[in-house]
């Protein structure tokens, strides 16, 4: 390997290394372009997140994140990538992300089936509005694997003082 420096690497360097074999090379350009904070690749790293054939849309997804340059409707289509740890990676930044990612987010819930996306899922949930996230709770409920059902009971928790009627409302009832 030949001698490198990130921090002085052009910008179309950093996102070459986001095909490089080697994650600790993907991460750190990801990284870069974050510190340095370059908005000229959004197009770049859009088209390889949408990359149906892209290995490492992942790291794309985090470079549109850090450089801030994630906007809605790249977020919202990353919902439902093909990847799970895309999905699950989008999901997680949906907490305090505008209202259409999240209204994606309660709308994959009822279609998602990775154990991983759906825990993810729960998770975020707590941080959205109360009938956002028991939407999500309500499309999650049945799901086969117990530890989800913690989660939901974790989620469900956290609302029923802050959000009593809400809640209720969810089982047909009122206080």
């Amino acid at each position: 390997m030949e001698p490198f420096d990130l921090h002085t690497e052009p910008a179309e360097r950093l996102l070459e290394r986001l095909s490089d074999a080697n994650e600790w090379m993907r991460r750190q350009a990801v990284l870069e372009m974050g510190w340095r904070g370059l908005k000229g690749l959004e197009s770049a790293l859009k088209a390889r997140l949408s990359a149906k054939d892209n290995l490492h849309a992942f790291d794309a997804l985090c470079a549109l994140d850090l450089t801030g340059s994630l906007d809605e409707r790249t977020h919202v289509g990353a919902i439902s990538h093909p990847d799970p740890y895309v999905r699950r990676w989008a999901v997680r930044l949906a907490a305090g992300a505008s209202a259409g990612v999240m209204r994606a987010v309660v709308e994959r819930a009822s279609v998602e089936t990775h154990l991983e996306v759906l825990s993810q899922m729960a998770a975020t949930a707590k941080g959205f509005a109360a009938l956002d996230a028991l939407e999500v709770l309500a499309a999650l409920v049945g799901t086969e694997d117990e530890r989800i059902g913690f989660q939901l009971w974790w989620l469900l928790e956290s609302f029923s003082e802050r959000a009593r009627e809400d809640v209720l409302g969810l089982f047909g009832r009122s206080a």
